[in-house]
């Protein structure tokens, strides 16, 4: 029986890679130079190193997708390639209340069947990856949902033209050229993963004359600035084995259970505290538990005869008894 959760976590959301916003309306950039659109051109991507993904020594590599999608005259003006990506970038460009997050979307909503232009993988340990050998045009760019064993990690995907021109974000003169060589900051949302926690209790002795018999148990865990705290309970009406599954425990948490109260007239003979380490639902291993054992001590007091009341009060679990009537 379940008396009382509480659960606080952290979530880290979805953020859209702002700083690499394409080369939206013409009249806005002034570059003086005609764009070389036989020079190659590459993209640096970079986690940055605060991120939680960086501090997640499980974390994968993450493999960015670049699509091609349209080519880029030396007048700046763009066609599409493919017009099953349904958008038109060249209208997109001239528009200065364009929705390029939603045309990242519906671009990258069309992309099945198709090839990436190139692939870039971003090292977990530098958090940098580079696409070279990148032709002029809009790109856009992509990368799969990524699972660790604590976070899955979720990314926006975004459209950047190569060249790339900084004068449409800084309005500076000086900001007005066209850059080859790009860099995107990639931003990421990192969903805590969950796992769930077995309790076991072995009652080896059992007096019927007093009664079912209630234990109950406190579960506190910490991880980072998350905290974990819960109060549950088995009651045995017979000697033998139970256990309880308490769900929903942010993974890589580590948990302490202790047995606060052990049943009237029965004492535990296993260590009344112990700890586990939550693993993610959905990895192939075993469920982290942990066991308690009990015994009748040959007393006579009945262990249901009161009311077993909690609350949390301050940062602590109070029990309080209240009698039966």
């Amino acid at each position: 029986m379940k008396i009382r959760e509480f659960m606080k976590k952290s979530k880290v959301f979805v953020l859209i890679c702002a700083l690499v916003v394409p080369i939206l309306s013409l009249t806005d950039i002034n570059a003086a130079d005609a764009i070389d659109i036989t020079k190659q051109c590459s993209l640096t991507l970079t986690v940055p190193s605060d991120s939680v993904y960086r501090t997640d020594s499980n974390a994968p590599d993450i493999t960015a997708k670049l699509y091609r999608i349209a080519s880029v005259s030396e007048s700046r003006h763009f066609t599409m390639l493919d017009s099953s990506y349904g958008v038109d970038i060249e209208a997109l460009s001239q528009d200065e209340n364009a929705d390029w997050e939603a045309a990242a979307a519906t671009a990258a909503s069309n992309t099945d069947g198709k090839t990436p232009a190139k692939e870039a993988v971003i090292d977990h340990t530098t958090g940098e990856g580079v696409a070279s050998g990148l032709e002029t045009g809009m790109y856009l760019v992509m990368m799969d949902t990524l699972s660790s064993t604590q976070y899955e990690y979720s990314f926006t995907p975004y459209l950047i033209s190569l060249p790339n021109n900084l004068y449409y974000s800084s309005q500076r003169p000086e900001d007005d050229e066209w850059l080859y060589d790009a860099e995107s900051l990639v931003k990421m949302g990192a969903e805590p993963r969950l796992g769930n926690l077995e309790i076991i209790k072995d009652l080896t002795e059992y007096n019927s004359s007093l009664g079912p018999a209630t234990f109950v148990f406190t579960i506190e865990g910490e991880k980072g600035t998350d905290r974990y705290s819960n109060v549950v309970s088995m009651t045995f009406t017979e000697a033998g084995r139970q256990s309880l599954i308490v769900e929903n425990i942010p993974a890589g948490m580590i948990v302490t259970v202790t047995e606060v109260y052990p049943g009237s007239s029965y004492e535990l003979t296993t260590a009344q505290s112990q700890t586990a380490t939550i693993v993610a639902n959905g990895v192939d291993v075993t469920i982290a538990s942990v066991a308690f054992a009990n015994t009748y001590n040959d007393g006579n007091n009945g262990g249901y005869g009161v009311e077993n009341q909690f609350t949390y009060e301050d940062g602590e679990w109070q029990w309080n008894q209240k009698p039966v009537e």
